[in-house]
């Protein structure tokens, strides 16, 4: 019987790396860890998007903020 792999959660996680500059081996490396503990590696991608948040703020105080 042959399996069915999602790869949703590879692709995504390669486009967030991609956002941050990171290798999108390393992404696809985090996924397939994930996924050999059991879990669907999803939350990779939200890791990684959160990261890409992170860096995305400006570490400056706008003028009229303070």
């Amino acid at each position: 019987m042959s399996q069915v792999t999602d790869f949703r959660a590879y692709e995504t996680a390669r486009d967030q790396a991609a956002r941050l500059g990171l290798s999108r081996s390393t992404a696809v490396r985090m996924v397939a860890d994930e996924r050999r503990a059991g879990r669907s590696g999803q939350h990779v991608a939200g890791l990684l998007r959160l990261r890409a948040m992170d860096s995305a703020r400006p570490t400056t105080t706008p003028p009229g903020a303070a």
